[in-house]
């Protein structure tokens, strides 16, 4: 069984050579590209599954406290921030708070109100209100406190985490 060469115009078709007609495109996949593809694929799961094992995170343990006012108001909605004084680990972690309408917070470090790891800390506080415009360039207010409690380097504020199932911070009073 022969082939019959088309003519196009002056141009022959390009696929007379070919005794069985054309070659399909996944013949030319599945031989040269597909091999490659699984070979990636594989590597990349294996990449993805090997670290789903690994955490870097620290015990946690939690920790409570208040921050009032100079009037002695809950600061609602001031950012409470622990900072580690062991400045030798590589990977430290900074928990966070915020106040709520009565006082409270309560430390996040991996998911809400978890806690922190055990060690001491400075502890830094900003209190900032809503911008009037929440669209302008600066969507948060002035801090309230001047800045008087944002500086780790500075702050007199300090409270160590122990491995017990309730830190207690002494309450804050803003002055």
């Amino acid at each position: 069984m022969g082939t019959v060469p088309i003519r196009l115009g002056a141009w022959d078709c390009p696929f007379r050579r070919f005794p069985f007609g054309a070659p399909k495109f996944g013949d030319y996949m599945s031989k040269q590209i597909h091999p490659t593809i699984i070979t990636l694929t594989v590597a990349v799961l294996a990449i993805l599954i090997s670290s789903c094992g690994k955490t870097d995170r620290k015990p946690v343990y939690h920790v409570q406290g208040k921050v009032f006012d100079k009037n002695n108001r809950p600061a609602v909605d001031a950012l409470v921030v622990f900072h580690p004084l062991d400045s030798s680990d590589a990977n430290p972690v900074k928990p966070i708070a915020r106040v709520d309408d009565k006082g409270n917070f309560a430390l996040t470090t991996y998911e809400k109100n978890d806690g922190g790891p055990e060690g001491e800390y400075v502890i830094t506080i900003e209190w900032r209100r809503p911008a009037s415009n929440p669209f302008g360039p600066n969507k948060e207010g002035k801090d309230l406190l001047l800045g008087s409690f944002s500086n780790p380097k500075t702050s007199k504020l300090k409270f160590k985490i122990s491995n017990q199932t309730d830190n207690t911070v002494p309450p804050i009073y803003l002055h």
